[in-house]
């Protein structure tokens, strides 16, 4: 698995209508899978048969990775189970420990998303605790003076140069605060209040 990490939601109307999307985008799955290769485009599939109404990039943290290696899988393991048969290979693993290819995209629970908010709070606070640290060490409270002075700068200029409108005469979120973790958990936290839990598929993956 690689070091970026997303949060992909769907969400549907009723339990009628995520019961047939499922039903269709698990039958359409065999067509991804290049039994010669013995592999599974994944995000292929995931982009033209799940069709994820929001893709967020998460933080990679300790906790989001034992989510992936921990989690159930979003492709349920009779189809795994169905896939590796067919294929009379190993194409998909059920468990993250064996999962070498980084290839499990898990289900999260409201629960999982929740403690990920917490998690990122940890996170904000870490980063605070470190930065105090570097004022107890006469040569880290240069690096600390220079990290401050960069930060100063990279919200100067987004304040100058990229508050603006796009050409679809909406803002676009800046750097830094698009890759924030206090921007990430304000969108878990709509993610939590916004959508209906009762019929939502989430998932996580990395690569």
């Amino acid at each position: 698995m690689g070091y970026r990490e997303y949060l992909a939601i769907k969400q549907y109307n009723s339990t009628e209508e995520k019961m047939l999307h499922r039903e269709s985008m698990f039958r359409k799955i065999q067509e991804y899978v290049d039994v010669d290769e013995g592999s599974f485009d994944c995000h292929k599939w995931m982009k033209q048969c799940v069709k994820f109404d929001k893709i967020i990039e998460v933080g990679a943290t300790n906790y989001t990775g034992e989510l992936i290696y921990k989690n159930k899988g979003f492709i349920p393991d009779v189809i795994v189970d169905k896939l590796n048969d067919d294929a009379k290979r190993c194409i998909l693993e059920k468990t993250g420990k064996d999962d070498i290819n980084g290839l499990r995209i898990v289900a999260l629970s409201k629960e999982d998303v929740l403690y990920m908010v917490q998690d990122y709070h940890q996170q904000v606070a870490n980063r605070y605790k470190n930065l105090l640290n570097m004022t107890k060490v006469e040569w880290e409270t240069n690096l600390l003076k220079f990290h401050l002075k960069s930060m100063a700068k990279e919200w100067e200029y987004a304040a100058n140069e990229r508050v603006e409108y796009n050409n679809e005469g909406k803002i676009d979120i800046p750097f830094p605060l698009a890759w924030s973790y206090e921007y990430l958990i304000i969108q878990l936290i709509h993610i939590l209040n916004q959508y209906d839990w009762e019929y939502i598929d989430v998932a996580l993956y990395g690569y």
